[in-house]
């Protein structure tokens, strides 16, 4: 059975912080300095949002813009270092939020910046071994 990426959207909060505004707290850098050693001119910071508000927005906005049928899902992998709570994994709460079925497997697993590449190897996973379809990552 083989498996492949259907659609993809993202979601990030409004609250922008460019370089000019980190070197108001560490005057003796430089924009150009923190570009170069970091490659990053701004990011997007969430002030009152969780990693699960995050996912489900970013999720909401899949739904929409591909118009899946939510049904259809029958996984959520989470990927986030910051989970919501210890316990429920977020991907559980996230499964209520989106008014998915019980029957959606849902979990979390913690990793950085090579947690997608690692949520694409078990959602792959899942899919070649039969117990999933439509995976929500």
């Amino acid at each position: 059975m083989s498996s492949f990426i259907k659609n993809i959207s993202y979601y990030v909060p409004n609250k922008v912080v460019t370089n000019t505004d980190i070197i108001k707290d560490f005057p003796n850098w430089s924009e150009q300095k923190i570009s170069v050693k970091i490659g990053i001119n701004k990011r997007y910071v969430s002030e009152t949002q969780t990693a699960g508000d995050l996912a489900y927005c970013a999720a909401e906005k899949l739904f929409e813009e591909h118009r899946i049928n939510r049904s259809n899902i029958d996984a959520i992998i989470l990927c986030t270092q910051s989970p919501d709570y210890f316990l429920p994994p977020t991907a559980c709460e996230l499964q209520y939020k989106l008014d998915l079925s019980k029957d959606v497997m849902a979990f979390d697993f913690d990793l950085g910046c090579s947690g997608f590449i690692y949520g694409l190897a078990i959602a792959k996973g899942f899919i070649t071994a039969g117990f999933a379809k439509n995976v929500l990552l």
